[in-house]
């Protein structure tokens, strides 16, 4: 049996990630998210606010260790208070910090220690961002924390090389993050017109595309290119 862990179930890529699975026989998804939207037999849910440490340090996975596979995917994530630091509610950026970077490290602390001495295939994918590489003005808190996410992977490629573990940009995605990025103040963010383009222009990948292509690659390893990669880059090199 196969155990996917997956955080953010409720919509976008996370929801399509747990649809996608529970399309494979003999898959149970366990889903982490302040509200559910899935029934499914093999299904099940966890609430949890994601942004309260006090709650994401009481979860715990149920690994029976007959388990073949069991796949961590830390999906969740926040966009944040989209403006320039200097106009930041602190209290937004905890949150943002928090559901970026603080509940997927403590995620993975959690699932290597439960994992400790199984006989079965171990796989962490962080859902990274092309922002973790370069500055967006109005993402501070985002872009930081996803730049941490992305160097916790590369820190557990080196500690733990029994775990296979991956950080996955997956593009532009049409997920209640990017109408919430439209939705900025435009004095607030000089790329509005940008990502609002996106949109109108039909550039905007689908969930079920890119959860497709995660599991695909889940799936098949030998197609990955690297532990840190982009979904972008997979299709220019197809």
């Amino acid at each position: 049996m196969k155990l996917y862990i997956i955080t953010g179930t409720s919509s976008g890529i996370g929801k399509a990630l747990a649809e996608k699975v529970l399309e494979e026989p003999d898959t149970h998804v366990l889903g982490i998210s302040r509200r559910q939207s899935i029934k499914h037999e093999r299904y099940s849910h966890m609430r949890v606010e994601l942004s309260l440490f006090e709650e994401v340090e009481k979860v715990e996975f149920p690994i029976t260790g007959q388990e073949s596979e069991i796949v961590l995917v830390n999906n969740a994530g926040w966009i944040g208070e989209i403006a320039p630091l200097g106009k930041v509610d602190h209290a937004a950026l905890e949150e943002s910090y928090n559901i970026n970077l603080l509940a997927p490290t403590v995620l993975i602390n959690h699932f290597i220690t439960k994992t400790e001495g199984l006989h079965a295939r171990l796989v962490i994918v962080n859902i990274s961002s092309g922002a973790a590489n370069y500055p967006v003005k109005g993402w501070s808190s985002y872009c930081a924390s996803k730049a941490g996410l992305d160097m916790i992977t590369r820190v557990l490629n080196e500690e733990q090389p029994e775990i296979e573990v991956y950080a996955i940009a997956p593009g532009v995605v049409d997920t209640p993050m990017q109408h919430l990025i439209r939705e900025a103040k435009p004095e607030l963010f000089p790329d509005l017109e940008r990502f609002k383009a996106y949109k109108e222009e039909g550039k905007l990948s689908s969930p079920q595309d890119v959860a497709s292509q995660i599991v695909h690659l889940i799936n098949h390893p030998q197609e990955i290119p690297s532990n840190m990669f982009s979904l972008r880059d997979l299709k220019s090199n197809a």
